[in-house]
C-alpha cells in the first residue's frame, strides 16, 4: 500500500536496483541473471534430448520441461 506522505525521488543505486549495498552490480549478481536466463533454454533443450534418446514419448515433452 502506498504511503500517504510524498516522498523525494532517489536515485538509482539508493532504490535497491542493483545490488544490496547500493553499489555496483557485482560479478555475482552478472553470473546468477546469466545463469538464469540460461536455464530456460537448458530446460527446454533438454527435455527434447530425452525424447531424442528415446526416453519417453514426444507427447511428454511439456510433461517433463514443467516438470
Amino acid at each position: 500500500m502506498g504511503r500517504d506522505t510524498p516522498t523525494e525521488p532517489k536515485d538509482v543505486k539508493d532504490r535497491g536496483l542493483h545490488a544490496r549495498h547500493a553499489g555496483d552490480p557485482t560479478l555475482a549478481s552478472y553470473l546468477s541473471s546469466f545463469l538464469f536466463a540460461l536455464s530456460v533454454p537448458g530446460f527446454v533443450l533438454l527435455s527434447y534430448a530425452g525424447y531424442w534418446q528415446g526416453w519417453y514419448p514426444y507427447s511428454w515433452i511439456l510433461g517433463v520441461f514443467g516438470g
